[in-house]
């Protein structure tokens, strides 16, 4: 099956958009999207409590502590979690934890920011190349020149 080239801005749109998600598919292929979602609201609001995101996002609270643990360092079944949100008590308020990315996590959004900035290519072969890293999971794009076509 021959794939037609990309050629409208939306379709380009949507390959970073696709090319971004396959970030998180990387990390975890089972990962649900509003732990994607989860994730990237912690960096948006660094230093947000539990609170603050409830407010943001209307879920309940069950389900975003859930996300919150599958994020850090140990997940809710007390295994390796994602390693990308950091967990710590709020110093102004110690009943309350404040929600950072680590630097894991801040790796990860920059390699989201990149794909973001990626300049109008045509074809899939033009967009750089995802290879796998050896931290388990995350990945990390090739620079733009290096997968664009002669």
């Amino acid at each position: 099956m021959n794939l037609k080239p990309i050629v409208s801005r939306e379709q380009r749109e949507l390959l970073k958009l696709q090319l971004m998600l396959n970030l998180f598919n990387e990390l975890s292929p089972t990962m649900p999207l509003q732990v994607a979602q989860t994730f990237l609201l912690v960096c948006i609001h660094e230093g947000c409590s539990l609170t603050d995101l409830l407010k943001r996002t209307g879920w309940s609270q069950s389900t975003l502590s859930r996300h919150l643990l599958d994020l850090g360092k140990r997940n809710r079944h007390k295994e390796p979690g994602l390693n990308l949100v950091d967990s710590q008590r709020d110093p102004m308020e110690l009943r309350k934890n404040i929600y950072t990315p680590t630097p894991k996590g801040r790796k990860l959004i920059q390699e989201l920011l990149d794909l973001q900035k990626l300049g109008a290519y045509q074809h899939h072969g033009d967009l750089p190349r995802q290879e796998k890293r050896e931290d388990n999971g995350a990945v990390e794009s090739g620079s733009p020149e290096e997968g664009r076509k002669s």
